[in-house]
């Protein structure tokens, strides 16, 4: 079966958390503005005055004649950094000219998710020395690898702005108004959920797994508004740096992923409106990749939809070492019987082994698909904690209620199927059979017969039309169930070469060739019991060795025929002379 599951985007089409904020505040982060030595320039950029002293003098440099003019400039600073940091840019020049000077300049971008700038003047630098400015102030709102250069100079350097780093439990601040925490990230294969669809009282459990490559992360968050208004913000934008966000189950009639059994609170699946002062807590459903959860796991917020490193993580390294254990179920052996009687209940079993690193919960679904069916039908749940290496094999039974064939699996083991032919229950007669609605039915006493009487009077005889004759069998109702579904004397027919006999309707209980009254319904109530007789009239060919009677309801179906233990006789036919009726 084709999984149809509506996966949001994971790390790289990510959406802004919160409308209109185009900042991250952070308690690491500096105010760049206000150092020694600057003064603002029109465009608001920091322009960086540094006056040269004999300590700021290098080797002397080659000169000549003429004006002051500036070469080997170079560019200095940390090789990484951290989102919304201040860093100070060194830089040098050397007046290669003949008079004092002042070189200017300018600090761009030109690789990176920034224009950040930074103006650079650098007064009164002698000729044949090197001029330094030392406390160029940048910081970048983007995690990204960026190459600074200097205009009108080759001078770079590269520099790696990382993340802001979080611990599972810590919080941040996204605004003035919206503070969010990630709590904690476990790890599972599958997770239960139930299907209740319409005015249907019945449940039908599924399963949510991920592929084998991949695993479950469920995440816990919190957010609260600390503000004065309200605000509407979308928790999904806090996502698996690698991996993919659940906004639907596989099964579209769940409704959700509210329907995910044994989970504390709701989905943040959708934007949230929190007042002011409100606080929300839920969870969030991904599927990421088992190296990734293996390893540290890491939930990241991005600014924008670039393909880099995200602007803030929570990062969940593993307990111990430096490999997080994991489970990992496989399928060791599927028995299902390739033929059922209709309405019977028959075992199967499957063997499940961890072959993973660590141990976990497993969690599968029996499902069926009718030969009629498109969809899947999940009909039994399994789960059992197993330890690395442990195996268990379970053998729970299964049924159906009509004739032909159908498919079964277990889910998460899609790809391994077993198909099973449903056919009518056979019986001998004597032997009894047990409906799906409770009710245990025995046929006895079977007999062939030219007449029968309800009156002792010969008057009252009744015989068949010509060609035929009377086939008599005894039913024998007990109630099994506490509350059954009760059958009737119309729920029986014979059944022979594609032609259907339905029963006799006499007016009276029998005389002869038997004596007693007419099976005309069970009970419905545990233990009740109820016997009588059913009549047919039948072609002399149908024989109490070659008759077939069945009886049916709701599509389950059970049929007798004689065998070598039935218990069979026939009466002699009367002349047709006698009085027929029905």
């Amino acid at each position: 079966m084709n999984r149809r599951e509506i996966l949001l985007g994971g790390g790289t089409s990510l959406t802004a958390l919160l409308a209109g904020c185009n900042s991250l505040n952070s308690s690491s982060e500096t105010n760049g503005s206000g150092t020694n030595g600057t003064t603002q320039s029109e465009s608001g950029i920091d322009v960086i005055e540094t006056t040269q002293s004999e300590s700021g003098i290098d080797a002397p440099e080659t000169t000549r004649s003429g004006p002051a003019a500036f070469s080997r400039a170079e560019l200095g600073g940390p090789a990484n950094a951290t989102v919304g940091d201040n860093i100070t840019v060194p830089v040098s020049v050397a007046n290669t000219g003949g008079r004092n000077g002042t070189f200017t300049g300018q600090i761009q971008v030109t690789k990176g998710r920034s224009n950040t700038t930074a103006n650079v003047s650098i007064d009164d630098v002698q000729p044949g020395k090197v001029g330094k400015a030392n406390d160029t102030a940048i910081s970048f709102p983007a995690a990204d690898t960026y190459t600074l250069s200097l205009t009108g100079t080759n001078a770079t350097h590269t520099v790696t702005v990382d993340p802001i780093v979080k611990q599972p439990g810590q919080s941040l601040a996204f605004s003035d108004s919206l503070t969010a925490t990630v709590k904690s990230a476990r790890f599972t294969p599958a997770l239960f959920f139930t299907i209740q669809s319409g005015f249907n009282t019945s449940k039908q459990p599924g399963l949510v797994a991920a592929s084998s490559d991949k695993i479950l992360a469920f995440v816990r968050m919190r957010f609260e508004n600390t503000g004065t208004e309200s605000i509407e913000f979308n928790p999904t934008a806090i996502a698996p740096t690698k991996g993919s966000y659940y906004s639907s189950l596989p099964d579209s009639r769940a409704g959700g992923l509210s329907a995910i059994s044994n989970i504390n609170g709701s989905p943040l699946s959708r934007p949230v409106r929190l007042s002011a002062g409100g606080q929300t807590e839920g969870w969030l459903l991904a599927q990421v990749p088992r190296s990734a959860a293996k390893q540290v796991f890491s939930l990241g917020y991005q600014v924008d939809g670039a393909k880099t490193p995200p602007e803030v993580e929570w990062r969940f390294p593993p307990k111990s070492g430096s490999r997080r254990k994991l489970p990992s179920f496989s399928l060791q052996n599927f028995s299902m019987p390739k033929q059922v009687e209709v309405g019977t209940e028959r075992q199967y079993s499957f063997t499940v082994k961890n072959t993973g690193t660590g141990g976990g919960m497993f969690r599968a679904v029996s499902q069926f698909r009718p030969p009629d069916g498109q969809n899947w039908v999940g009909f039994h749940r399994h789960s059992a904690r197993l330890q690395p290496g442990a195996t268990k094999t379970f053998k729970p039974t299964m049924g159906y209620g009509s004739l032909g064939g159908g498919n079964y699996r277990i889910r998460p083991f899609d790809g391994q199927q077993r198909s099973v032919t449903f056919v009518p229950a056979t019986r001998s007669f004597g032997k009894g059979y047990t409906t799906p609605g409770g009710v245990k039915i025995t046929l006895n006493g079977l007999q062939a017969s030219g007449f029968y009487v309800i009156n002792e009077s010969w008057a009252d005889r009744t015989t068949p039309d010509s060609g035929q004759h009377y086939l008599l069998v005894r039913v024998n109702t007990k109630v099994i169930e506490q509350q059954a579904d009760g059958i009737s004397n119309e729920d029986f027919t014979i059944n022979h070469n594609g032609t259907s006999y339905d029963i006799e309707y006499p007016v009276s209980d029998l005389k002869q060739p038997v004596r007693g009254g007419l099976f005309t319904e069970s009970g419905e109530t545990q233990s009740a019991t109820s016997t009588g007789w059913l009549v047919f009239a039948v072609p002399q060919t149908i024989t109490p060795q070659n008759v077939t009677i069945q009886w049916s309801q709701d599509n389950a179906t059970v049929r007798w025929q004689a065998g070598q233990n039935s218990s069979t006789t026939s009466s002699p036919a009367t002349p047709s002379s006698t009085t027929t009726g029905r």
